[in-house]
């Protein structure tokens, strides 16, 4: 039997709310063992990340906890805040769900790779600095010598990660909690980080407390999973048996949500007017500067290098590709959000890009756009019935009773009840912010949707109810998508096509079959056996090497429909 690493013991977490306790987490208990990779899984609300705030001491002021928690004999739920100081990094290392949050902007990343080192007395400056750059170094940040002089807005956001882990395990903890480690990150930097993850737990026999709210990283990392709802576990049991037989019916129903790339993909629909794009963009170029230093030349960067596609009425295009391969620059740049350098953007036969003045803003209301984050794109000091009206006064310039009436009917459209447009967006769960959000782009009757990673950061049973609103109102009202994501799996779910990006490039382009189960560019290939199975007996450690990213050739049709760049 190995070793128990955390024995946690009818655990309650009770939260101050209008002078009362609301109870979010009731008699939890489990157990984390030494070189075991134990996975936290549930949907939003269930308590996975209150769990883990309350092993670190990170509760908010005035809340209760009952139970108890042993870590190496020391109950750590009933330490003072002082003890608590020598457990949490070098006995408990916690790795949390957004690096840009967690890290200090104004900090650079040696000062808080080494702190805590200094804080605990285990080094001096020079033998902090010499520790982090080896640790940068082992997570495989490149030039790790030159990037403790650097800010966290210096990295990406799956660089961001690698420097949180790094951090965390220049202590040499025992145990890792990591908090949503992979949320947003797409499928090729999640490999890499799931990799390391699973590599450290192997090489140092720690234990990994991992919480998250997708089942393929569940199937490719867990040895053991723990399912909870409402703050009660409702199911434990090893992987392959969770995956093979669940047993309660949460399981079941949050395993029948998630998207697989192995399911059947329908072909997309013919229609009489097929041939008539409503949306056509070509030759788009934009580039990014940046100045090094105040004498110094700009660095330049290709974010869109002549990009060029066409999306038929009615049908859903997907976007795919790692961080930085221009798919977001792509969405901004068709929903004119920012300047191109060149190329044109079509809509409806109307060169878009050269509109001013009102010829503009009575087209931007056929083109709209969801962004990834609704709580950043909904303002937090508007009740959300303002918020969805603001664009319907804009563009249809009708009376206030008949602008109620819409946002009624918008409200209801994306399945929320009217009287909810009196709250403000933060009474909202995340799955509903989003609803808000799709209603707010449909209070205009837009033509075509830009939906910009919609679903990433929503856990799966939300997730497909999002998914499922979004085919049903694209069916009832006939609407165009151009549908931006990481997760190759929703794409299959959602999409007519698929188009393949890496370096501001289309590299592949075709039906979203033949692109998922009959890939042709290396890339494309290598991006697909990045991607984590939701099935333990089709898990793989090893993936496919990411090709060198360099200038691809013109398209060429392989096939009716399939285009692959030479």
């Amino acid at each position: 039997m190995p070793a128990s690493l955390l024995s946690v013991e009818k655990l309650s977490i009770a939260l101050p709310l209008n002078s009362a306790l609301k109870t979010v987490v009731s008699d939890l208990s489990f157990d984390v063992n030494t070189a075991e990779i134990l996975a936290i899984v549930g949907e939003s609300g269930s308590g996975k990340s209150m769990t883990a705030k309350a092993l670190m001491g990170l509760l908010p002021d005035g809340a209760k906890t009952s139970g108890s928690a042993q870590f190496q004999g020391v109950n750590i739920l009933a330490q003072t805040d002082k003890e608590r100081q020598l457990t949490r990094g070098t006995g408990i290392g916690m790795i949390f769900q957004e690096p840009m949050s967690a890290l200090n902007p104004v900090l650079t990343i040696g000062l808080q790779m080494t702190e805590a080192l200094i804080v605990h007395g285990l080094a001096n400056q020079r033998e902090a600095d010499r520790k982090a750059v080896e640790m940068l170094d082992r997570v495989g940040i490149p030039s790790p010598q030159s990037r403790l002089g650097q800010y966290p807005h210096e990295f990406s956001g799956g660089m961001r990660q690698r420097v949180m882990i790094a951090m965390t395990m220049l202590l040499e903890p025992d145990l890792i909690i990591a908090d949503e480690p992979t949320t947003a990150l797409d499928v090729t930097v999640q490999a890499q980080i799931l990799d390391l993850l699973t590599g450290l737990v192997e090489e140092t026999n720690i234990g990994l407390l991992l919480i998250t709210h997708d089942m393929g990283v569940v199937a490719e990392t867990a040895d053991r999973v723990l399912v909870m709802k409402h703050g009660k576990g409702v199911e434990e049991a090893p992987v392959r048996e969770l995956f093979a037989n669940p047993k309660a019916a949460y399981t079941k129903a949050l395993l029948a949500a998630v998207p697989r790339l192995d399911a059947d993909i329908a072909g997309p629909q013919e229609r009489a007017d097929a041939d008539a794009p409503i949306l056509e963009v070509g030759n788009l170029k934009k580039s990014f500067s940046k100045k090094n230093g105040f004498w110094r030349s700009h660095a330049t960067t290709r974010a869109l290098n002549n990009v060029s596609l066409s999306v038929r009425q009615g049908e859903t295009l997907a976007i795919v590709g790692e961080s930085g391969s221009g798919k977001s620059t792509l969405a901004r740049a068709i929903t004119r959000l920012l300047t191109v350098d060149s190329g044109n953007v079509m809509v409806n036969g109307q060169d878009f890009l050269s509109l001013k003045g009102e010829a503009l803003r009575e087209a931007r209301s056929d083109i709209q756009m969801i962004f990834q984050d609704p709580y950043s794109s909904l303002d937090p000091r508007f009740r959300i019935g303002r918020a969805i009206e603001e664009p319907i006064r804009i563009h249809k310039k009708i009376g206030s009773s008949q602008t109620r009436q819409q946002v009624s009917a918008l409200l209801e459209q994306v399945g929320l009840s009217p009287d909810m447009a009196e709250r403000y967006p933060h009474e909202f769960s995340g799955g509903q912010r989003q609803r808000i959000a799709i209603s707010r782009a449909l209070a205009c009757s837009p033509k075509i949707l830009v939906a910009d990673e919609p679903t990433s950061a929503l856990d799966v049973s939300i997730q497909a109810q999002v998914l499922d609103l979004l085919l049903r109102l694209k069916k009832e009202l006939d609407l165009t998508m151009l549908f931006i994501s990481h997760d190759l799996a929703v794409v299959g779910k959602i999409s007519d096509r698929v188009a393949v990006m890496r370096g501001g490039q289309i590299l592949e382009l075709g039906p979203t079959a033949q692109i998922l189960h009959h890939p042709q560019h290396p890339y494309t290939i290598a991006l697909l056996s990045a991607a984590p199975k939701p099935d333990p007996e089709k898990s793989q450690k090893l993936r496919v090497e990411l090709p060198l990213l360099k200038d691809a050739g013109p398209l060429q049709e392989l096939q009716p429909g399939h285009w692959v760049a030479t």
